[in-house]
């Protein structure tokens, strides 16, 4: 089965895809096809049953999960005290520790959050998983 959700059409998302983003993953051909019709700034998820990957892309980046080795999805954020903060949404891997950050905001950004929260149940759909939620509470 393939399923495919652009996620953000427009360029104001608070959100960036996370550290092991590249350029050189290669794309199930129906992501391909899509990223060509579409803008660079869209923000794209998709799964594909035939290669068996789950991913992000966007601006030319993308990330790439093997779905038999996905575990669950997360919404983590510390909210700012005397660091920072920050918001991401992460995948855990099987055998892979730490989670793999596939959306980031660097410093806590309620906007971000809301993002999130508000797209919760399609990411939840697309990648086959439920999305937790874990307040991890101010950043000392």
């Amino acid at each position: 089965m393939q399923r495919i959700e652009i996620l953000r059409e427009n360029v104001g998302l608070p959100l960036e895809l996370g550290p092991s983003a590249s350029g050189g993953s290669p794309l199930p051909a129906f992501v391909a096809d899509r990223v060509k019709q579409g803008r660079l700034w869209h923000l794209i998820a998709w799964a594909d049953g035939e290669s068996g990957t789950v991913g992000l892309w966007q601006k030319g980046q993308s990330i790439v999960l093997r779905q038999s080795e996905l575990d669950g999805l997360s919404i983590e954020f510390m909210r700012r005290a005397k660091g920072l903060g920050w918001v991401a949404l992460e995948a855990s891997v099987r055998g892979q520790s730490p989670p793999v950050c596939l959306l980031q905001a660097m410093s806590f950004n309620q906007d971000a959050l809301d993002w999130l929260l508000q797209q919760q149940t399609k990411i939840s759909q697309v990648f086959g998983h439920q999305t937790a939620l874990n307040d991890l509470g101010s950043d000392y």
